[in-house]
């Protein structure tokens, strides 16, 4: 015997299974993409959304134009939220520190997974010989 949530779950999954098969597959990855917080993934999903909305205006379903759009918003809120955060960033002066923490750690990376047959062999220090 199922419960009444249950019940309510799976009528509520089922319905959402049944528009996610009826929905262009080019619209769900544009809209799931655009959902994603970072610049390329989001960049990504807004060049999608809007060559939809371009090309195929005329084929694509009500749901489809909304979810499209519904994309292409959130996409325009993230891009405003990473210039405002930018532009904070760079006004505090925290921004070069980060800039300088990742070239930093990114430099040490190199030097740590480059193989060693491309390592320079560095002369020791003169004053070693003179000892």
């Amino acid at each position: 015997m199922h419960s009444a949530l249950e019940e309510e779950i799976r009528g509520w999954l089922s319905t959402l299974a049944f528009r996610i098969r009826r929905c262009d597959i080019g619209v769900l990855l544009a809209a799931a993409l655009c959902l994603i917080p970072l610049p390329p993934a989001m960049l990504i999903g807004l060049i999608l959304a809007v060559s939809h909305l371009i090309v195929a205006r005329d084929r694509l379903s009500t749901s489809e134009l909304s979810l499209l759009r519904g994309g292409i918003l959130v996409v325009v809120g993230y891009i405003a939220a990473w210039i405002v955060t930018i532009y904070w960033l760079s006004r505090v002066g925290e921004l070069r520190a980060i800039l300088d923490l990742v070239t930093n750690w990114a430099s040490w990376l190199i030097q740590t997974l480059e193989p060693s047959f491309l390592r320079r062999v560095h002369p020791s220090s003169p004053l070693l010989h003179q000892a």
